[in-house]
């Protein structure tokens, strides 16, 4: 018995036949290859139906009392299978402090920070911060009094392009009274892959409670 595909605009399904041959519609991705103008493969596997999974978890921490650093130990990767790291984390330290951060344990004078801090009402400041024995993820303007908790995103990755391998890495976050941060950070060390992570308060702890979340994604 064959009918219309039916559909409208983009996602107009061809005219096939109801058959006792399996798959006689043939592979989803011929049959569907673009949806307004994106590719229909690229979410889900045409032979399958399956959506493929690029985000895996490494590591889901939570503080069960006040601590000063956690480390995210994995295999090392050397990001031509991965295209970045993504870290989430919901701190709320115990005192006025900078949230930083550590790479493949390094710990020599070679961390750079460059951003901005927006505080409300639109005062802007400038984060320019050379030669450190850590990035700064957050800084004490945005974890500072009355204003100590905050949501913040960090995407790692590692420059292959060109000569020499280096770890790179941007930060957004938002403090409780609407501080936001955008900073922009390097590793100005040549590093070929990546194995470590550690956050690290500048001074005292991050109360209990205080998530951090670590993935790794797939190029494809």
């Amino acid at each position: 018995m064959g009918f219309g595909g039916g559909g409208s605009g983009s996602f107009v399904l061809p005219n096939h036949d109801h058959t006792n041959v399996l798959a006689d519609g043939g592979n989803l991705e011929e049959l569907v290859s673009l949806i307004d103008g994106v590719t229909f493969k690229a979410w889900v596997d045409s032979k399958t139906g399956a959506v493929p999974v690029l985000w895996e978890l490494i590591e889901d921490y939570e503080a069960g009392s006040a601590e000063a650093s956690h480390t995210f130990t994995f295999t090392a990767l050397d990001m031509d299978d991965h295209s970045e790291l993504v870290l989430i984390m919901d701190i709320s330290p115990t005192v006025i402090l900078n949230l930083q951060c550590q790479v493949n344990g390094h710990v020599a004078a070679n961390y750079q920070d460059i951003g901005v801090s927006t505080a409300q009402g639109g005062l802007n400041t400038v984060i320019d911060n050379t030669n450190q024995t850590a990035a700064t993820l957050i800084s004490s303007a945005t974890l500072g009094a009355g204003n100590r908790s905050a949501f913040c995103e960090t995407h790692f990755g590692l420059t292959k392009a060109g000569t020499g391998d280096n770890i790179l890495f941007s930060s957004k976050s938002m403090g409780l009274l609407t501080i936001q941060e955008v900073t922009g950070h390097s590793l100005d060390s040549a590093k070929t892959e990546i194995s470590s992570i550690k956050i690290l308060t500048s001074t005292s702890t991050w109360q209990t409670g205080t998530r951090m979340t670590l993935y790794k994604v797939k190029r494809a």
